[in-house]
């Protein structure tokens, strides 16, 4: 049975060039609250485990703001990168968070406290970062083409070995939730499939590399379920793949490039955002669009949590 995407608890959120974040009604792509993040137009937006706060990734401030209240402006702001932040996150239980910068800095934040408590040096632009699985590891893809491992245990950066790294930069990476998998993607247009393995030391073992798009891939996800993998790119499409690398489905419907992406819970679903200022939620198996959400500028992250207690959901068919 498939799960309804479209009931008033879920989290649905574009931000855009306009500075602006605005969260949707589901069902009816209507607004129903914005918010003003004036210093930067947002480079990420991740909504918290307990989903009280989104926080965004800006340049250079990390700045959260509540989803349940009518307050327009952060409920709390984090410094201490001197450029751009590209990539936060948190770890499993959201008691701290971790971002990396075009500063070549990765830090580590108590969100019970102020500053980073933590910071790495990593000797190249940090494009992407993402906290391994088993909480003692985060993985980083960097503008200098290489792979950086942060042992978080021992407190160290070391590159991981890695037969197939080039100079390209890597634009985005993430991890299978058995974190088993890892995908990365380049401004060339290619895609890496590859398996982590920990036997003296952790390493990367790419067994799959494709021409996924002719042109900059600006975003790659892994899917909840760990099957898939959706690619966006600049040539105004998504693509969803399998963990082979075979091509399962190429969503159409943009018109400028695709910036972001983010799966629902279940997998079935999937939102795009673009710089010809849409959103767009899909049905991947139909390679649908369900709704269009008009930002009214170009969007430059988007986000969606649908996680919502089992007995509230219906068949999708209902809707």
């Amino acid at each position: 049975q498939r799960k309804n995407i479209m009931l008033s608890g879920v989290l649905l959120i574009t931000a855009g060039y306009d500075n602006k974040l605005y969260f949707w009604k589901p069902d009816s792509a209507t607004t129903f609250r914005n918010c003003i993040h004036n210093e930067s137009q947002p480079n990420q937006l991740v909504i918290t485990k307990d989903r009280n706060q989104v926080a965004v990734a800006g340049n250079p401030k990390i700045n959260f703001f509540d989803t349940d209240t009518r307050t327009r402006n952060p409920v709390a702001t984090y410094q201490g990168h001197s450029s751009s932040v590209n990539e936060i996150g948190f770890n499993i239980d959201g008691r701290w968070m971790y971002s990396g910068s075009t500063d070549k800095t990765v830090k580590i934040w108590d969100l019970s406290d102020s500053g980073a408590q933590l910071e790495y040096k990593c000797n190249a632009e940090i494009n992407t970062i993402q906290l391994h699985p088993n909480q003692a590891e985060m993985i980083c893809g960097c503008e200098d083409g290489k792979i950086r491992l942060i042992d978080l245990v021992n407190n160290n950066v070391c590159l991981m070995e890695d037969i197939a790294s080039d100079p390209v930069p890597i634009q985005s990476l993430t991890i299978s939730p058995d974190g088993r998998s890892v995908a990365t993607v380049n401004y060339d247009g290619v895609l890496r499939i590859g398996e982590i393995t920990d036997n003296d030391s952790y390493s990367l073992n790419f067994h799959t590399s494709i021409v996924a798009h002719d042109t900059f891939i600006t975003k790659c996800v892994i899917s909840n379920d760990g099957q898939k993998i959706a690619t966006s790119s600049a040539d105004e499409t998504t693509k969803i793949w399998n963990l082979d690398g075979e091509l399962i489905k190429t969503l159409h419907g943009h018109k400028k490039w695709v910036w972001d992406c983010s799966f629902s819970a279940d997998s079935n679903y999937i939102l795009t955002g673009s710089s010809d200022q849409t959103a767009k939620l899909w049905d991947i198996d139909e390679g649908i669009i369900i709704r269009t959400y008009e930002h009214g500028s170009q969007i430059s992250a988007v986000a969606l949590n649908d996680l919502i207690i089992d007995d509230q959901y219906e068949d999708i068919d209902q809707v």
